[in-house]
């Protein structure tokens, strides 16, 4: 749900209905326009398209909550979780690139967006439906990579 929403604000000159929905005067247009018209299904989507496809990787296969770092043949992947911390997502990049004095720098950060104002008041307004939570949590990438603990404290954070 989280990716849905930051994918949806990254992109939301495409959705945009007419200026009174960007200027704030109606975060109920907005709620709107994101579930009728945005693509909730792209992550589902992700794997196949940019592994299976090109690369003929099928990680889902073979993924597991405590593995990050897979090969196939000459291809070397490594997943890392937005929900991770960052320093998490830091050492990972170190030890699979073997490079112990790699850094990162926070870039597209959506507290610092023209829409930031609009991100949180969306975020206070906005509560899926149970179905969509279904939906968007059952898809196979998040049971591949997420432990039944995390997925549960993940979709908590949208059913309140």
């Amino acid at each position: 749900m989280s990716r849905n929403v930051s994918a949806f604000f990254e992109n939301l000159p495409k959705f945009k209905v007419d200026e009174n929905v960007v200027a704030h005067d109606n975060i109920e247009s907005v709620i709107k326009i994101f579930l009728d018209r945005y693509a909730h299904h792209l992550p589902n989507q992700w794997f196949r398209q940019q592994l299976e496809q090109p690369f003929g990787i099928e990680l889902l296969k073979s993924a597991s909550p405590d593995q990050r770092q897979y090969t196939f043949g000459n291809i070397e992947l490594l997943v890392v979780r937005t929900e991770d911390s960052a320093n998490t997502q830091l050492e990972l990049i170190r030890d699979f690139l073997d490079a112990p004095t790699f850094t990162m720098m926070q870039m597209n950060v959506s507290s610092t967006k023209s829409y930031a104002a609009l991100n949180k008041e969306f975020k206070e307004a906005f509560s899926p439906t149970e179905e969509m939570l279904d939906r968007l949590y059952s898809a196979d990438y998040f049971r591949a990579f997420y432990t039944t603990t995390e997925q549960q404290d993940i979709r908590a954070k949208w059913s309140a």
